[in-house]
């Protein structure tokens, strides 16, 4: 039942980039993962006629039903089944309006793989919560993401729930520190890619390999949020990670390091810089690291050369917030 006082709430959830332990987490090993400065934002309004609407900026998501109609079926849209998934455990109101706005997790008109999906889903389990008067959890938001999305660790939807820097494994997070000096850039490789395709194909590739594979891509992972005491010491371990993942990705024909991303690497490495794909890989986004701001800036100018773009985005502590109104 709907707070007696509340008919709007408000949410926003930032997105994500990940700084190590892509595709090690789905063997239990840690992730980093970051919050960042861009938002999926919800609207959802109680409304006293009409049946339930869905719109959404950009318009992926919009519908028109009546709130039997979305429990008696499985509705293609994914915000839609979000709401279906919801309704089990908490009791929606029959008239409502939702609007969504996730265009800060896009750029150039396409995805650019900041967690948009994820963040989406955080910002409306907690609103549908606040509105029923339900305890929002991490939990309960792994749940409705592990629902809806069928794949994938969840470090998205954690990041975007908590905020800041985390390491995240096995549905757990806790803070992390970066080193201090540590200064980092976000690059869009031009083209959207599939995580869940490349999730489970790596599930089955890694599944025939020896244990030694597995257990050096693991440690690997670890090396990295064990090393967070120095930026050096930091940047070593990231790029022995980033060493063994390409190993993988070579062995495994997952095509993480996308052409895009092979070509930022040359120049980054004529630079100095640690460059690696964040998150899935193939496209979207891709993260140079170093100690140098000034090195990174120039990068930036050489990168737009090659086709790739610096994004503007920064860290934020906060994960997702609230606003009601009566």
């Amino acid at each position: 039942m709907a707070h007696p006082s509340t008919r709007l709430v408000q949410t926003s959830a930032p997105g994500k980039f990940v700084l190590s332990g892509e595709y090690a987490v789905l063997l239990g090993a840690p992730a980093l993962v970051a919050a960042v400065d861009r938002y999926a934002k919800c609207s959802l309004e109680i409304r006293r006629i009409d049946n339930w609407s869905i719109r959404s900026q950009p318009p992926f998501w919009n519908a028109d039903f009546t709130l039997e109609s979305l429990k008696e079926t499985t509705p293609r849209d994914r915000v839609a089944y979000a709401l279906q998934c919801l309704s089990r455990v908490v009791e929606l109101p029959e008239h409502a309006r939702l609007a969504m706005d996730t265009r800060s997790l896009f750029q150039f008109g396409k995805k650019i793989g900041m967690g948009s999906s994820a963040a989406t889903l955080v910002s409306l389990y907690v609103a549908i919560c606040v509105l029923g008067n339900l305890e929002h959890t991490i939990e309960g938001a792994l749940d409705l993401h592990s629902q809806v999305r069928g794949s994938g660790s969840g470090l998205d939807v954690a990041a975007s729930y908590h905020g800041g820097v985390i390491e995240f494994r096995e549905r757990h997070a806790r803070p992390i520190q970066l080193p201090h000096g540590l200064e980092l850039k976000v690059f869009y490789a031009g083209a959207s890619t599939s995580t869940s395709d490349r999730v489970v194909a790596f599930r089955s590739w890694i599944a025939s390999q020896p244990a030694s594979t597995v257990d050096r891509f693991c440690t690997a992972s670890e090396g990295v949020v064990e090393s967070t005491g120095s930026a050096g010491e930091f940047l070593d371990a990231l790029r022995y990670f980033v060493e063994v993942q390409e190993l993988i990705d070579n062995g495994s024909g997952l095509g993480i390091w996308g052409p895009q991303h092979r070509a930022m690497k040359s120049l980054a490495n004529r630079e100095g810089v640690l460059y690696k794909p964040s998150g899935a890989g193939g496209g979207d986004i891709g993260l140079a690291v170093s100690v140098n701001k000034e090195i990174l800036e120039r990068l930036e100018v050489d990168a737009e050369r090659i086709g790739l773009r610096a994004l503007d985005t920064s860290l934020v502590e906060q994960g997702v917030t609230v606003e009601m109104a009566s």
